[in-house]
């Protein structure tokens, strides 16, 4: 999903500027939503490559019609164990809604925060959905792939854990901030849920 992504937000860039553009330069506009990079990138057709994006974006899901093996089983565990869950995302309302829905994983999350255009808000947007649940960011976890999603979730003051299973991930670029526990496989992530998180009152009636 990632290169499938990467590659058509090369493409888009390329089409509106003329220019091929690294891995790392596409991977440095991440955490804003795609109309921000679009802002940022090509500010004066910033609308036109936004639509244009969101063509590629959702053509780019051919390539990937299921989750990593192991995610469903994971929420499923989960949600057996009450656990509330949100998705935290960098991404626009538009891409983060559509690939839930395209790997049908929407169901299993009660709220989508995306990004906004301009900053990585993360850390406001976990404690955003903490003050909707009543819930102190200590019973909280956040899980990702990325070395920001760390650096979010400890300013958060949630328990930062580490999504590592996926070639992409940038965890190993961290400097000082360290997760929590970190997984280089889903299964590992499913054994730590079994071992370490409790259902909840509700969950066990």
């Amino acid at each position: 999903m990632y290169l499938s992504v990467l590659k058509s937000t090369n493409k888009h860039f390329n089409i509106f500027t003329g220019r091929h553009y690294s891995e790392d330069e596409v991977t440095a506009h991440f955490g804003l939503t795609e109309a921000g990079i679009c802002q940022r990138v090509v500010p004066e057709h910033w609308q036109e490559a936004l639509t244009y994006y969101h063509q590629a974006y959702e053509q780019a899901h051919d390539e990937c019609a299921e989750p990593f093996p192991g995610i469903v089983e994971a929420l499923q565990l989960l949600r057996s164990k009450g656990v509330r869950m949100a998705v935290v995302t960098g991404k626009g309302a538009h891409t983060a809604n559509f690939t839930l829905n395209h790997l049908r994983i929407a169901k299993y999350f009660e709220i989508v925060e995306a990004g906004q255009e301009d900053a990585v808000v993360k850390a406001i947007a976990m404690r955003r959905i903490l003050r909707a649940w009543q819930m102190d960011p200590q019973e909280a976890a956040y899980i990702g792939d990325a070395a920001s999603d760390v650096e979010q979730s400890a300013e958060a003051g949630v328990l930062p854990l580490a999504a590592e299973w996926a070639e992409t991930a940038t965890i190993h670029l961290l400097e000082e901030t360290r997760p929590y526990a970190s997984f280089t496989s889903i299964t590992d992530f499913i054994s730590w849920i079994t071992q370490n998180v409790e259902a909840t009152t509700a969950a066990s009636k």
